[in-house]
């Protein structure tokens, strides 16, 4: 019996397997997604959920805008209340439509701070060179408040926190949607004491205070006269297109029984007393002195 038909059977045979199993396990080896959706229908979960999901928004949100996060105020107190902004620049001829998809993914707790209720501000006219120049739109910027309230037992120092965003974007120059983008956004808060408020010094010539700041008090009734009163003592005060007069000297004069002012001249000339009495007077001093001291001898 001849062996060369067993051995071309063998050969056969050898070569054909390798292929059945391989098609074998093509047929039968589940996809990712498909594992997914038996381990969802296995723990009885929503496969529509999951679904949804993995078609939801795309990544890549920061391609059409740039986002950052605003504490206002800067620094915040532990227990007190704020506003966290959420600014978004526009890029990349990107624009937002009112009432197109836009949502924030807050968690319960942003670091140390607790995430209350947000709202969209309005929108302005379009000014830029799109589609919807002139209309309601945001083709610059989107400014998104959050308001924010600070634990009690939150400790000193800075905090960061991240949160995600979901936009739908529309081409500017078209129109056209581009789609549902997502990304993440990071933001710090300093919790400490709160910031001084800045006072405002009114004008050195003017009542108005500059950069829009509070009036200055009015100058008091006797401002006139060169000399108001502060914290019970004079004050010197400039008179209207007069010098500051001197407090001390002002003092000075007016002491009783200060006979001369400054000048050497007697007071009561500079009042207007007839100078002939002045020195009349003068002159009777002079004999009545001079007769004691003749008498004493």
């Amino acid at each position: 019996m001849s062996l060369r038909p067993l051995h071309i059977l063998l050969t056969t045979a050898c070569l054909v397997a390798p292929l059945v199993a391989q098609d074998d396990g093509e047929k039968h080896s589940p996809t990712l997604q498909e594992l997914q959706k038996d381990r969802v229908l296995e723990e009885g979960g929503d496969l529509e959920k999951v679904e949804a999901e993995n078609t939801g928004p795309r990544g890549g949100l920061r391609n059409h805008m740039t986002m950052v996060v605003a504490m206002k105020p800067r620094r915040m107190a532990p227990g007190s209340q704020g506003t966290m902004q959420l600014i978004l620049a526009m890029r990349n001829e990107t624009v937002l439509l009112p009432g197109s998809h836009l949502n924030l993914i807050l968690p319960d707790r942003l670091g140390p701070l607790v995430p209350g209720a947000w709202r969209l501000q309005e929108p302005g006219l379009g000014k830029l060179e799109t589609a919807f120049r002139g209309q309601p739109v945001y083709d610059n910027t989107a400014v998104i408040d959050v308001d924010v309230g600070v634990m009690a037992d939150a400790t000193y120092g800075q905090h960061r926190f991240s949160f995600r965003v979901e936009a739908e974007v529309t081409d500017g120059p078209t129109g056209s949607a581009r789609g549902v983008f997502m990304d993440v956004v990071n933001g710090q808060i300093e919790v400490g004491d709160p910031l001084p408020t800045p006072v405002v010094m009114a004008g050195p010539e003017s009542g108005d205070a500059p950069d829009g700041g509070e009036a200055a008090d009015p100058l008091p009734s006797d401002a006139a006269s060169g000399v108001a009163a502060q914290d019970g003592g004079p004050r010197a005060v400039a008179p209207a297109g007069g010098r500051v007069a001197d407090p001390v000297r002002s003092a000075e004069e007016a002491q009783p029984g200060s006979s001369t002012s400054g000048s050497g001249i007697p007071a009561g000339a500079e009042e207007g007393m007839p100078l002939f009495l002045v020195i009349g007077g003068g002159v009777l001093l002079l004999l009545i002195g001079l007769l004691v001291v003749f008498r004493g001898r």
